[in-house]
């Protein structure tokens, strides 16, 4: 019988056939460990259901060969749903390790999907005669004038309010961060758009080049495995403990996840997000940009719905 007629009938065997033919595109490989551990599986066609691998609800990790993928918590791409761009996410957000069940290639990568890079590799200490170093200080963030990480730089190793000050506002078009984790922002003061990157050389989304007039160090991890633009997490306990609740899309009303007037702390993942007191948008709100916040006694518990802005 022809190969190829038995590995369309099988389609779990076929995704492990595929993973030995080197030549064959595998756009996105799947892992139900977390940091590329388990059983794998890799996939270049989108799967409205990954119960028909006996993959569903079972992956904690990914690698994203090419293109842009959206990954959903429920079947036929519903749900509480994030686009990652080529990388690897050695451990997803807590709110998604072991619930996506559906995922597909919405194409090549777009403004503001993230590409997360390898890491790279530790400042080196030794160069030879005339050798310029990776980085050109031993500051832990170097923006850069062109997206291929070249032209004028200007290093960092404590927050910016006004990039003026460095005669680098609005031109930056890479990123390279050696450690921890920094917010860019469009505006002084870190307002505005923000986004959040982690260790690695990373090309500005179209939206973000020549944008970025703020940036400072965030806390948490240092290599925090993904970055999702376009998230809030919310959770029931301060400094971001107990329950919790990812939203990818406007909520009017919290009740309808059973997380009304829960919020205490909450993670930005990408853009900025609006949380309000009352149903839709209304009452008491505030906006905020990428980063954690613990929320103020004045609006502890009291969260009903959330939207981007």
């Amino acid at each position: 019988m022809n190969i190829h007629s038995n590995l369309r009938r099988w389609p779990a065997v076929a995704s492990l056939v595929l993973a030995t033919l080197p030549a064959l595109a595998q756009d996105i490989e799947l892992y139900d460990q977390a940091r590329f551990g388990g059983i794998r599986l890799t996939l270049s066609i989108d799967a409205n259901d990954l119960s028909a691998y006996s993959f569903g609800g079972r992956i904690s990790s990914v690698i994203v060969r090419q293109g842009a993928w959206e990954l959903c918590t429920q079947a036929q791409y519903r749900g509480a749903c994030i686009t990652v761009g080529p990388g690897r996410y050695a451990e997803l957000p807590p709110a998604l390790r072991g619930t996506l069940v559906s995922v597909r290639n919405t194409g090549p990568q777009r403004p503001g999907v993230a590409a997360m890079p390898a890491p790279v590799p530790p400042f080196p200490q030794n160069f030879p005669p005339n050798a310029s170093p990776r980085y050109p200080t031993a500051e832990p963030v170097v923006l850069y004038e062109y997206p291929d990480f070249s032209g004028q730089s200007v290093a960092f190793s404590a927050a910016s309010n006004r990039l003026s000050n460095q005669s680098f506002n609005d031109t930056a078009m890479s990123v390279e961060i050696s450690r921890g984790r920094w917010q860019l922002c469009e505006h002084a003061d870190f307002s505005g758009e923000c986004i959040v990157l982690g260790p690695g050389r990373h090309v500005l989304s179209e939206r973000m080049q020549q944008s970025v007039s703020s940036l400072r160090p965030v806390g948490g991890p240092e290599n925090r495995p993904m970055q999702v633009f376009g998230g809030i997490v919310l959770y029931e306990r301060g400094d971001h403990q107990g329950r919790e609740q990812m939203v990818s899309e406007a909520t009017p009303n919290l009740g309808q996840l059973g997380f009304n007037d829960r919020t205490s702390s909450v993670e930005v993942l990408g853009g900025r997000w609006e949380l309000c007191t009352d149903a839709d948008y209304g009452g008491r709100c505030i906006v905020l940009g990428a980063g954690r916040y613990n929320i103020d006694s004045s609006l502890n518990d009291r969260i009903t719905s959330v939207r981007p802005r």
